[in-house]
């Protein structure tokens, strides 16, 4: 059920990331992509406010369902709404895709988290973590499909429709059972959890990580995607069908380090070294970007981000959450 889940779920995502990708880069300069990033994380505070209060108060499995099927039916209805498109509607696309992202795969993990101890994780993320690709492959590739038939507007039709699939699998998980985890207790309440992350060493460092984290891979969206406009539009091609493509090669290597690599370098090195494959290999982009300013690194750089962060780096950060309380 977590690998089925997981898989309908990024299939509708790839979808719709081909979808928004296109819509909005065909019609609007690269530069306003930074005002796209600053309002997801507004709303994205307000939106995580709103879910963590209905995790306190509906089961996951069925809260994650409802997100999948209100999010499925507002993706197909910009499909309407885009029939003449504006710079204020595409932005509100663009906004959405990332709000659905952040509010659905957060519940999905802290689903996993609630049935799965980390003895258990170490095993199996990996694996589960594997429908995840496989689904976001085969987004990508029907995506490419797709597009030989319809529009890139289309495709937020066919994404509607996969998320209300990917909102019937939950429903098939088991009863909540509790599991035997041994978790770190903090000593603040939840809601001062403000001064116990200044306190507590282990959450400051998580804190730090995904910080830094997310200004890097924002880094690297922005300056992939500013590349491949100029690159792609200045050879006459189409952007729905290069992002369509790029992201389908990328998905089906990442899948091929998920179920290749990752199981064994959490095994041999474990989880904290492991982690430092992804940031060793964007310094190393990053170097070679400055030193030549090519198309080659910035696709390097994106290819790296979106083949290990979504499978190692991803496998390794959710099972570094799994000693936490649940409250926290």
């Amino acid at each position: 059920m977590a690998f089925g889940t997981l898989a309908a779920l990024l299939a509708g995502h790839a979808l719709l990331e081909t979808a928004r990708d296109a819509l909005f880069l065909e019609k609007l300069p690269a530069e306003y992509l930074p005002l796209a990033y600053l309002a997801i994380a507004a709303f994205a505070l307000v939106v995580t406010g709103l879910n963590r209060q209905a995790l306190q108060r509906f089961s996951r499995s069925r809260l994650l369902s409802a997100s999948l099927v209100c999010g499925g039916l507002i993706t197909a209805g910009f499909f309407v709404i885009l029939a003449t498109p504006s710079p204020l509607l595409l932005g509100a696309l663009y906004v959405w895709t990332g709000l659905l992202a952040t509010v659905v795969v957060v519940q999905y993990w802290l689903l996993l988290a609630e049935r799965f101890d980390v003895g258990q994780a170490k095993r199996l993320f990996s694996i589960i973590g594997a429908g995840g690709l496989v689904g976001a492959t085969l987004g990508s590739i029907a995506a490419s499909a797709l597009l030989l038939a319809i529009d890139a507007r289309g495709l937020l039709v066919a994404a509607g429709v996969m998320f209300v699939v990917a909102a019937m699998v939950p429903l098939g998980f088991a009863p909540k059972t509790e599991a035997p985890v041994k978790r770190r207790r903090l000593q603040s309440a939840p809601k001062q959890l403000g001064v116990a992350l200044l306190k507590d060493r282990y959450l400051l460092r998580l804190f730090a990580m995904i910080l830094i984290g997310a200004v890097l891979v924002t880094g690297v969206d922005y300056l992939f995607k500013a590349t491949a406009v100029v690159w792609v539009t200045g050879s006459g091609g189409d952007l729905g069908s290069f992002f369509a493509r790029y992201y389908a090669i990328v998905n089906g290597i990442s899948l091929a380090v998920q179920l290749v690599l990752a199981p064994r370098l959490l095994r041999w090195f474990g989880v904290t070294q492991t982690l430092l494959v992804l940031p060793a290999i964007l310094l190393a982009g990053s170097v070679g970007f400055v030193l030549t300013l090519g198309l080659v690194p910035v696709l390097l750089l994106k290819g790296a981000d979106g083949a290990l962060r979504h499978s190692v780096y991803r496998t390794g950060t959710e099972i570094l959450y799994l000693p936490l309380s649940r409250s926290v």
